[in-house]
């Protein structure tokens, strides 16, 4: 609709201008399109609502039609310039690779880039290096100083000079051992110490030395005591089922206690000889079966001082007579000791009452529950006995019961100490 009003406005403006242009002016002719007359005016356009409207002679033949005028309608650009009707303007400005958009004809901003230092340098330049390497070979940044190129150590024998550092080779520096001054590590010849409790430098390196007012050995517990000097010491037997446990000397041991007489019911067998009756069953000795119990007739017991000791090691047995094979139960019945504190079976604790089985194992022997083929007994004494007394271990079982006594002996010993 707007191109047919343009049409238009110009038909009607090419028809005022024909009726106002005079026909006969300086021999230009007005041409309507259907012949007749040309026009030759002194500019040969007119623009009309930015359409411009050209005026073209007719043809030169003759005064009544043939050829005829034309009109041209054209659009007028903002830069000027004029392009058919229909056709784009150029353009007048242009968007640039940093987005912004200036005219056409003007040159774009030059790229840039920040670089990491902060700068700013174009596109195609390289940012400034922010570090350097140093003459030792390390890197560092642009602005910081590289480390000296030379030895910084005080320490080594070339400080101050040029690198790498040297040092002078590590020697011992301890006066007191053999390889004083010469090359690490140091070495140290063993110390001999003295370990004689008596002697004025025990614990200390060296031989004992001791005053010369003592020259005998002053402890009681030593095996030469009130002899020569140094004291000896023999070795404690520490084994619960040896008859000397906790004495001095090597540990001993109660032998098979084996019946050697032919005429003995029990010939040959473990335990004490037995005849007639066979065995000391107290509730029959004329019993053709039952068991024998027996043991040592005495042991000591050590007291040293006023304090508390213990017996030896008493070994007891049982032994079976006639195919007997029940389980016997062993106790201690009665006791003529004063201050016990205790009887200790098989290696256990001191009880008052102490009691345990005995049973037959496969080879015909008794054994104590620690597979022994005797029951280990210690009494045990809250302060030493006077003079020796006795106790009695009593076993049954199967309907038969025997017993024996032993005696406990005291011995105490009573150290002497002296000042110096």
């Amino acid at each position: 609709m707007k191109n047919l009003l343009k049409y238009v406005s110009v038909a009607a403006a090419v028809l005022v201008l024909a009726l106002i242009v005079v026909p006969h002016a300086a021999s230009a002719q007005w041409y309507y399109g259907f012949g007749g007359y040309s026009f030759n005016p002194n500019t040969d356009a007119l623009y009309i609502d930015g359409v411009r409207v050209e005026f073209w002679p007719p043809n030169e033949g003759g005064d009544n039609g043939g050829g005829g005028g034309s009109v041209s309608m054209d659009t007028q650009c903002p830069d000027g310039s004029t392009v058919p009707e229909g056709q784009q303007c150029p353009p007048t400005t242009k968007v640039c690779q940093d987005g912004s958009v200036v005219a056409i004809n003007d040159s774009c901003p030059p790229l840039t880039k920040q670089c990491p230092d902060g700068s700013t340098v174009d596109i195609s330049a390289q940012c400034p290096p922010t570090t350097k390497q140093c003459p030792d070979g390390s890197v560092v940044a642009i602005n910081a100083q590289c480390a000296p190129n030379t030895c910084q150590d005080p320490s080594a024998s070339n400080y101050g000079g040029s690198l790498p550092c040297d040092y002078p080779p590590a020697l011992c520096t301890d006066p007191s051992a053999s390889n004083y001054g010469n090359s690490l590590p140091c070495q140290y010849v063993p110390i001999q110490y003295c370990n004689d409790p008596a002697a004025l430098n025990y614990g200390q390196p060296g031989d004992c030395d001791y005053p010369p007012a003592v020259t005998i050995c002053q402890d009681p517990s030593a095996s030469n005591y009130g002899g020569s000097l140094p004291c000896d010491y023999p070795p404690i037997c520490s084994d619960p089922s040896a008859l000397n446990y906790g004495q001095e000397g090597s540990c001993s041991y109660p032998p098979q206690n084996v019946c050697e007489d032919p005429n003995a019911n029990n010939y040959g067998q473990v335990g004490g000889c037995t005849y007639g009756g066979g065995g000391n069953n107290g509730d029959n000795n004329n019993a053709q079966t039952g068991f024998t119990i027996s043991g040592p007739n005495s042991v000591s017991a050590t007291f040293i001082g006023t304090q508390s000791g213990e017996s030896q090691v008493a070994s007891v047995t049982v032994n079976p007579v006639g195919g007997f094979d029940s389980d016997v139960a062993v106790g201690v019945s009665s006791t003529s000791c004063p201050n016990v504190s205790g009887y200790s079976f098989d290696g256990g604790p001191y009880t008052s009452s102490p009691a345990t089985v005995m049973r037959q194992n496969p080879s015909g022997w008794y054994a104590a529950p620690s597979g022994n083929l005797y029951l280990a007994v210690r009494v045990g004494f809250s302060s030493p006995i006077p003079s020796p007394c006795q106790v009695t271990i009593a076993a049954s079982g199967g309907g038969k019961s025997a017993d024996f006594t032993m005696t406990v002996h005291p011995d105490s010993k009573n150290p002497q100490f002296q000042e110096f």
